[in-house]
């Protein structure tokens, strides 16, 4: 699988256009590169600081938390058992992890025997995590880093404990994973685009992207378009399931040649915009 790909899967939906259903709508998801790709699919985790607190806990959240993505598989090889034989590609190293847990305490309330609301002094843990992160691709011979902050708290009470102290630690050392984990996943953004339904060849192209035939439904409605040149809803349309699909070349196109088509239309002019803020590149 190729995580730089601008798309990487389509979940397609439509409605037909009627009074009920409101305006036909192409969805499909876009995926974001990450902040920092590892250039592979696979990875492993060979070294870690042992000595600070909750770096135990912090690599098993950020292990579950990329793996489960199911776009990226990173291992754990802290142990010399697991590094013998490695093959991955990518080697990653938690090279700092520094974790920090301060008493707190605030003014709230509670009930006494009348039901009457009176003040309570309350207290609760704060905890702050901060790790780097030494990434090597063995392919590229690339290196870099990345950094990542988590926060956490105990529940608020009226004493405090070294289980309290610990809770706060945790949610903050598992805080810290889940951000580790979004430099390196890509991200998944779910878009919605409008179609025209003044479009030639409408009801029959939607049949078959309801069935997730998406290129039969682009062939059928470029082949309308040799009937029909100067349809600007058409070329505008083609622009959408282009993009859904992930022909960008193609969908900048027919969108750019619908605002020709149709210059005073703000609607195409919009979808222009809008196109180049989803794809920028």
């Amino acid at each position: 699988m190729k995580i730089h790909r601008a798309i990487l899967g389509i979940a397609l939906s439509i409605g037909l256009a009627s009074a009920a259903h409101g305006a036909p709508r192409v969805r499909y998801i876009r995926t974001l590169p990450a902040p920092h790709p590892l250039g592979a699919d696979d990875g492993a985790v060979v070294d870690m600081v042992r000595s600070q607190p909750g770096v135990r806990l912090f690599l098993e959240s950020f292990l579950n938390q990329t793996n489960r993505s199911g776009l990226l598989r990173v291992e754990d090889a802290t142990y010399p058992a697991a590094r013998r034989g490695l093959t991955v590609p990518v080697l990653l190293r938690i090279a700092a992890f520094d974790c920090t847990t301060r008493e707190v305490s605030g003014q709230g309330s509670t009930r006494d025997a009348d039901l009457n609301r009176v003040p309570l002094r309350q207290k609760w843990f704060e905890g702050d995590c901060e790790t780097r992160i030494d990434v090597t691709n063995k392919a590229s011979g690339n290196s870099w880093s990345f950094t990542a902050r988590g926060s956490g708290s105990s529940p608020r009470t009226l004493s405090l404990s070294e289980a309290e102290r610990d809770l706060a630690l945790a949610q903050a050392a598992h805080a810290a994973a889940v951000r580790a984990a979004e430099q390196i996943l890509p991200r998944r953004i779910r878009e919605a685009i409008t179609l025209d339904d003044a479009a030639p060849a409408l009801d029959e192209g939607f049949a078959l992207i309801d069935a997730d035939r998406l290129a039969e439904a682009r062939t059928l409605w470029e082949a309308a378009l040799a009937r029909n040149r100067t349809s600007a809803p058409l070329h505008f349309n083609l622009g959408a399931v282009c993009e859904a699909s992930g022909d960008l070349v193609a969908a900048r196109k027919y969108y750019q040649e619908a605002y020709r088509l149709a210059p005073g239309s703000e609607r195409y002019k919009a979808e222009i915009v809008l196109f180049r803020r989803r794809h920028p590149q």
